[in-house]
């Protein structure tokens, strides 16, 4: 009996021993990973990170071997690896690069650097790059500019046609005046100007309102006229063309109109 539990204890001995031994190992090995460190210098990221759309983003980093030599690099972006690495063309004991990129869509970006050395022991440092949008500023429109256009051959008519990037006609027997807009520019009815308040909902207006366009637009001059806006584009700037009142009286064509931009 007392040989039986000598055997015993024996035996409990070396698997606890063993055990230790193991746990030591792999202690030892975490310990012996490469030490990876990124420079914190200005204009270099080394962390996580919020940036704009097409913003540069720029990593510099330095990997040291501990017990093994290094074996390779990698960079891997949402776990596919990066272009040009793994990279084992590197320093055995010290490697230092950098690495720049940028992202042209809108979301949440994970950068995994992974230092190994020839015993694969890694050291792995994950970045997630948060990427927004780029919101365009909000560009008030300017003052409104008015003319009384008065008949075409009047010196004020031709300062607005140069700007706008319009013609003007008038009928005095049929009590109308038309614009007609010049070359490809065209005129885009404007349902409801009170909600244009800036340059981008102006230039959104138009381009929605492109497809419905004229190339002209005729006022009459009755006990029904009602004023109405458009938009038209000249030069890349989309302007708001208010006609606000048409007369004929004693010969004298008068046209009340206003734009903006």
């Amino acid at each position: 009996m007392r040989k039986l539990i000598s055997a015993f204890l024996v035996a409990v001995s070396v698997l606890s021993f063993t055990s230790c031994e193991k746990v030591s190992d792999i202690l030892n090995k975490d310990e012996m990973a490469p030490a990876l460190t990124f420079k914190a210098a200005v204009g270099y990221t080394t962390a996580d990170a919020t940036v704009k759309v097409a913003d540069e983003i720029m990593f510099s980093w330095e990997a040291v071997a501990k017990g093994a030599n290094l074996q390779s690099f990698t960079i891997r972006l949402n776990d596919e690896d990066v272009t040009g690495f793994p990279n084992e063309k590197i320093d055995r004991k010290q490697y230092e690069a950098e690495y720049k990129t940028s992202f042209d869509k809108a979301g949440e970006y994970t950068l995994v650097f992974i230092a190994t050395d020839k015993d694969d022991l890694k050291t792995t440092v994950r970045i997630k790059i948060t990427v927004e949008e780029v919101v365009a500023p909000v560009v008030e429109l300017e003052t409104a500019v008015d003319f009384n256009l008065g008949h075409p051959e009047q010196t004020d008519f031709p300062k607005v046609n140069s700007v706008v990037g319009i013609k003007y006609e008038t009928n005095k027997d049929a009590n109308t005046a038309k614009f007609i807009a010049n070359a490809s520019n065209k005129f885009v009815l404007i349902a409801d100007a009170s909600a244009i308040t800036n340059k981008q909902e102006l230039a959104d207006a138009y381009a929605s309102g492109e497809s419905d366009a004229t190339t002209e637009f005729l006022v009459k001059s009755d006990v029904n006229f009602v004023s109405a806006t458009y938009a038209t584009k000249v030069s890349e700037v989309v302007y708001l063309i208010k006609t606000k009142d048409l007369t004929f009286a004693s010969g004298a064509n008068k046209a009340y109109f206003s734009y903006q931009k």
